[in-house]
């Protein structure tokens, strides 16, 4: 059956392109668990969203999506409004958006990656308190980052333990941590997700 725009299966298809890569498994838990619990015509706000799916799919579902990046990808074509800027000091209203994503970005803001120009050790915990302040009470954050094995050189990307993952969801009044390990990138518990490579999926309410 073909997929209509804006469907799960739609999304699944673009993003299941590459399974070794655990951004498949962050789409679909950002996705589900934002659907299920913010409805359209919400307004969500992607950081770091240029090569997300996330966006464009919401949109077409009906929600008002805002795209936070340092590059401009979005023109026109697309019903998504760009802001080209960098999360540390871009200024936006506070409680102003019902949910914020932030799908593999936190974990680079403040390091020389993707041409950043601001270098700061806790960036990522600055980027999370700014996550919150932007958020409406009671809204929701879906963060996303590596976490256990680290693969990457540290210039690149922070990897995460539960230490550091808990100043990520000091902002926020709840957050629920799901873990998922690689290869399959099948959902995995705390233990082995701290000795391979995994990723950490937080939803936080505000």
């Amino acid at each position: 059956m073909a997929a209509r725009p804006g469907d799960l299966s739609l999304f699944v298809y673009h993003a299941l392109h590459d399974v070794r890569d655990e951004r498949p498994v962050e789409y679909i838990f950002a996705y589900s668990v934002l659907t299920s619990r913010v409805k359209p015509p919400a307004g969500v706000l992607d950081v770091g969203g240029c090569e997300s799916f996330l966006a464009p799919q919401l949109a077409l579902r009906g929600y008002r999506v805002t795209v936070l990046d340092l590059r401009p990808c979005f023109n026109e074509a697309f019903p998504v409004r760009m802001l080209v800027g960098n999360v540390l000091t871009v200024q936006l209203e506070p409680s102003s958006f019902d949910a914020v994503l932030a799908i593999s970005t936190v974990e680079h803001v403040g390091l020389p990656a993707y041409g950043q120009d601001i270098v700061c050790r806790d960036a990522d915990v600055i980027a999370a308190h700014r996550i919150a302040e932007w958020l409406k009470p009671g809204g929701l954050a879906i963060i996303t980052v590596p976490y256990g094995k680290r693969v990457r050189p540290a210039t690149f990307e922070r990897v995460y333990n539960r230490e550091r993952l808990w100043m990520l969801t000091r902002p926020f009044r709840e957050c629920t941590v799901v873990y998922a390990c690689g290869p399959s990138w099948a959902r995995c518990d705390p233990r082995r997700a701290e000795r391979e490579k995994a990723v950490a999926m937080l939803a936080c309410v505000k």
